[in-house]
């Protein structure tokens, strides 16, 4: 607006000196001598004005003289090649960047078909990007091949743009070229690698995966392998983003959480079990890589699984017959202790008899008869002896072979009792023997010469590992479903690390905590068995230098299982 007032104000100065100028001199003689000082002041302004705007002129044209070398600079100088086409497609200028992807010096290109660098193939994809860039005049982009000077193809991406002249018309373009040849070798060997990968997954034995975490929980990739592996086909794990976690068999699942927290972890594989479409049980090794976003921030695994079943159920037999041979070795070790123990404990008692026997038979007419009933006491005792250790191997033996028969009846616990703790002071007056007995125990079903070994042996062991003048106290009382006897002595006690091995086969504590180190180590073992087969329990509770309780069981009614044992038998 400025601008329109200050021209019709230099055309009318303007319009005013010509007339001026033109007149006759009698015309400038009318003037008033105010008029004509005031039009010769305005005619100085109007000339100190021309002058200013001269001196903007040439400011102007300096300033658009080094906008256009700067323009030339950044067009000759980009690192992307310009090419200046014509309505023809003429090339009318080129930059430095544009020759050296052409490979041609500057004046040999300008003047030049820019479709002369065309490759045969993009020839049509050229023709239509042009062609639409004609028609519409704005910015399109394509890629194609192009060829240099020389006929050296490369991958170029093509940016174009129309160049508007003076008239408004569009007859000139403007086209970038960058040289994409590197991101297309790229992208080849990504495809490439692609294929490949692809090709291994689609035909490898083990499952392959790539699942998805974030904005929607999927499935991206799965493996031809998993129908094979789970019964699944790959578009059901598709349809199902739950489906890996369902088929996770439930008792492993909490441990495939916490593998699948953390991450750390994913370093090492997993073993879980599956259930496959049929319901059939697998064991699975897995082997989870997380996928990051740019930001590093989790957004996906990828993994592998393999169906391991065959080399679990290869490593239960490996340790089954590793147990089976371990047991082997340590039966035959057993069996060796055992024939040296019972070597030695028939021995001493064949000893004595053959001593005795001897001896009447060699001094029968010299010996009294108070000496010769004393021979025959101590043979008895030894006969006695060896008969429980005959008795007591025999027990064990149809113990481990299976089922043992059992002649059960309807038995007073008390009195069962009472009698064996009535003979263990006889047999050792030395110790104090007390029973409590809670008062109404039932009869009880049970084998009541079964049952009295138990309570035999038990006050033997008594008799054996505690000093002379101590206490033994025999208890027994109803609880639910059961009578629970105990035989508690004040003994030395049996360390921790041993408690576990008492009930063992051929077990002894060392020799020097037993009063009588004699005996085969069957006892306890022997209780258990016989406790078990009328359906009841045994322990041990033992603090060293304080005694040892032993607990026992019996249920109050005769069980089915045992009433059906009973009867095959």
């Amino acid at each position: 607006m400025e601008n329109n007032k200050d021209k019709a104000r230099i055309d009318e100065l303007r319009k005013r000196a010509e007339k001026i100028l033109t007149g006759k001199p009698e015309d400038i003689g009318d003037l008033a001598p105010a008029d004509v000082q005031r039009l010769i002041q305005e005619l100085n302004v109007h000339q100190i004005e021309l002058e200013l705007q001269n001196e903007d002129l040439r400011r102007t044209q300096l300033e658009l003289q080094e906008a256009g070398d700067k323009y030339l600079n950044l067009y000759d100088y980009a690192p992307t090649g310009y090419h200046t086409l014509d309505s023809n497609g003429i090339i009318l200028d080129v930059n430095l960047a544009g020759c050296e992807l052409l490979g041609g010096e500057k004046h040999r290109l300008t003047g030049t078909q820019f479709t002369r660098y065309i490759s045969p193939e993009s020839q049509d994809a050229f023709y239509f990007h042009r062609r639409e860039l004609i028609k519409t005049g704005t910015k399109s982009s394509c890629e194609l091949k192009m060829l240099k000077v020389d006929g050296t193809p490369f991958h170029a991406q093509l940016i174009s743009s129309a160049i508007s002249q003076d008239d408004r018309k569009t007859n000139h373009h403007l086209i970038a070229v960058i040289d994409i040849s590197e991101r297309k070798r790229a992208e080849e060997a990504l495809r490439e690698s692609e294929q490949r990968f692809f090709r291994l997954a689609n035909n490898a034995q083990d499952m392959i995966y790539r699942f998805l975490t974030v904005s929607k929980r999927e499935f991206e990739y799965v493996s031809p392998a998993a129908t094979i592996v789970t019964g699944y086909t790959p578009e059901e794990y598709y349809a199902d983003p739950d489906l890996g976690f369902k088929m996770v068999y439930p008792d492993d699942r909490p441990l495939l959480n916490a593998y699948l927290r953390d991450t750390g972890s994913w370093k090492e594989s997993i073993i879980v079990r599956w259930i496959r479409k049929d319901g059939t049980l697998i064991w699975t090794e897995q082997r989870n890589v997380p996928i990051y976003d740019h930001k590093g921030e989790l957004f996906g695994l990828e993994g592998i699984a393999r169906d391991i079943t065959q080399r679990k159920l290869m490593e239960e037999e490996i340790h089954r017959k590793e147990v089976e041979i371990a047991a082997s070795i340590e039966t035959d070790r057993l069996k060796t202790q055992l024939l040296a123990t019972v070597s030695h404990e028939l021995r001493t008692p064949l000893a004595s008899i053959k001593g005795y026997a001897t001896t009447l038979m060699d001094y029968d007419k010299r010996l009294k008869l108070a000496e010769k009933r004393q021979c025959l006491e101590l043979i008895d005792q030894a006969t006695d002896r060896l008969t429980e250790l005959i008795d007591h191997l025999i027990d064990m033996s149809r113990l481990d072979a299976g089922p043992f028969r059992l002649s059960k009846a309807p038995n007073k616990i008390d009195k069962l009792i009472d009698e064996a703790v009535v003979e263990a002071q006889l047999r050792s007056p030395e110790h104090r023997f007390r029973t409590e007995l809670k008062e109404g125990l039932p009869k009880l079903s049970l084998d009541g010469r079964r049952i009295r070994q138990v309570l035999d042996n038990l006050l033997e062991n008594t008799i054996r590992y505690s000093e002379k003048g101590t206490e033994v106290v025999v208890r027994a009382e109803t609880k639910p479903d059961v009578v629970e006897i105990t035989v508690a002595d004040q003994g030395r006690g049996i360390p921790a690390s041993e408690i576990d091995k008492v009930f063992d086969h051929m077990y002894r504590l060392e020799h020097r905590l037993a009063q009588d180190p004699s005996g085969l180590g069957l006892g306890l073992s022997l209780c258990k068995g016989l406790v078990e087969a009328h359906s009841g329990r045994i322990w041990i509770e033992s603090m060293e230098g304080k005694g040892t309780t032993v607990h026992f069981t019996l249920p109050l009614e005769t069980r089915k299982g045992d009433a059906n044992a009973e009867k095959a038998q």
